[in-house]
């Protein structure tokens, strides 16, 4: 029997996959910023959707352009495009090919039929082959070569095709997308343009200006996200990109509410019978809420691996905050003990706990350490994932992972 049918499910309620084609009915909220979207993506458009990691702008842009494409407005392609260091304009084309061409397979088999549909496939289909083995490998850390990009080092990776004709065959798709009833531009989503954890900002700055001139590909509309601050730099250090953004989008974390509703109708899609009932109780939802500044993929994430770890237990028929506390204590413990994370690194834990968003310099002070046995102890502590570095514009700001807020925080309060 798998973990969920103890609770009347057939699958997981607390899955962190991003919205999808298929599972539209399971977005919930931000529909003034979805009906904004919508409007800027009736004419050409670039627009950016930033948001704190875990908040939901990956499904939240997926919904958008899914939406758009069911209503038979703007085709766009099963998948988004999740980037990586060394990629240019020529990969991103030729990723958009690729994914252009195998949709319009799927949606339309009678276009293999179609005889110029069949010799664009057969012309691109080189160029998808090497640069599918190209982005494989920079995904790992593979190929590419240093150069110099102002005063430092990106990585880049050398031409093979003229970008000039991967523009061509990306144009010659739309008369096929016209044909099928999709006259408005393609949407085209961009993914992982985030600072600093994916690229580094000097590396992020040749990308973004490297692809300029393919966001102004007409037929075609851009939607890239990324974590919060991806506007502000765009606005700072890539201006020829922000001279030709349509509009931002700040995408906030759910409301409660909000949070329950999409819990709620993934119990009902997932429901054996009727008797089937959500695993974890709403107070520990709340309390994973609030620990987490109400980021729903780590709310889910903790809420799967209390499940997971409770399963076996029959005398448990609802993880509630009796049963959630030791189990997440436990989590801590163990990844601490996997870590070889000195007491004294757990105690400065406790104090980011206590003062979180906290700095480094301002958490030096308040301890009376000094700050490289700080800075040494934070590491450590990333490193067992027991907290994280959150960057607001100049500030490196230190935050207690969730688990380890509720865990401190609760003996903070015996």
């Amino acid at each position: 029997m798998q973990p969920f049918e103890k609770w009347g499910l057939k699958d997981n309620p607390y899955t962190t996959e991003p919205i999808g084609e298929d599972t539209l009915s399971l977005f919930v909220g931000r529909k003034d910023l979805i009906k904004k979207c919508c409007t800027a993506l009736s004419t050409k458009s670039v627009i950016i959707v930033e948001g704190d990691r875990g908040v939901g702008t990956t499904s939240f842009g997926n919904y958008v352009r899914f939406k758009q494409k069911e209503q038979k407005i703007n085709y766009t392609p099963k998948r988004e495009f999740s980037v990586h260091p060394g990629w240019n304009s020529e990969i991103l084309i030729a990723n958009v090919i690729s994914s252009v061409v195998r949709g319009l397979e799927q949606d339309f088999k009678k276009l293999n039929k179609n005889k110029n549909f069949k010799k664009i496939k057969r012309a691109t289909h080189e160029v998808r082959e090497t640069y599918r083995k190209i982005a494989a490998q920079l995904s790992v850390g593979g190929t590419g070569v240093g150069i110099k990009y102002g005063k430092e080092t990106v990585i880049s990776t050398p031409p093979i095709y003229p970008e000039a004709t991967l523009i061509q065959y990306l144009e010659e798709l739309k008369p096929f997308l016209e044909e099928k009833g999709y006259e408005k531009q393609s949407i085209i989503q961009i993914n992982n343009l985030d600072l600093t954890t994916v690229m580094p900002p000097a590396q992020m700055r040749f990308f973004l200006n490297n692809i300029r001139d393919t966001l102004q590909i007409p037929g075609y509309n851009w939607v890239l996200v990324g974590d919060t601050g991806l506007c502000s730099f765009i606005r700072t250090h890539v201006d020829r990109v922000s001279d030709i953004v349509s509009i931002e989008v700040k995408t906030p974390s759910l409301k409660p509410a909000e949070i329950f509703e999409v819990i709620e109708r993934r119990v009902e899609l997932n429901a054996l019978h009727e008797k089937a009932y959500q695993p974890v109780s709403s107070k520990v939802i709340e309390t994973l809420y609030n620990a987490t500044q109400g980021r729903i993929r780590h709310i889910f994430r903790l809420a799967s691996e209390l499940v997971y770890a409770t399963a076996d237990n029959e005398l448990i028929d609802e993880i509630n905050m009796d049963v959630a506390k030791p189990v997440l204590k436990t989590f801590v413990e163990e990844r601490a003990a996997q870590y070889s994370v000195w007491e004294s690194a757990l105690n400065i834990l406790k104090q980011v706990v206590t003062h979180q968003p906290i700095t480094t310099s301002a958490l030096a002070k308040k301890l009376g350490t000094p700050q490289p046995n700080v800075s040494r102890a934070l590491s450590s502590l990333q490193k067992a994932r027991l907290a994280y570095c959150k960057i607001e514009g100049k500030k490196h700001l230190w935050m207690a992972e969730p688990d380890v807020t509720i865990t401190y925080s609760e003996e903070k309060n015996r």
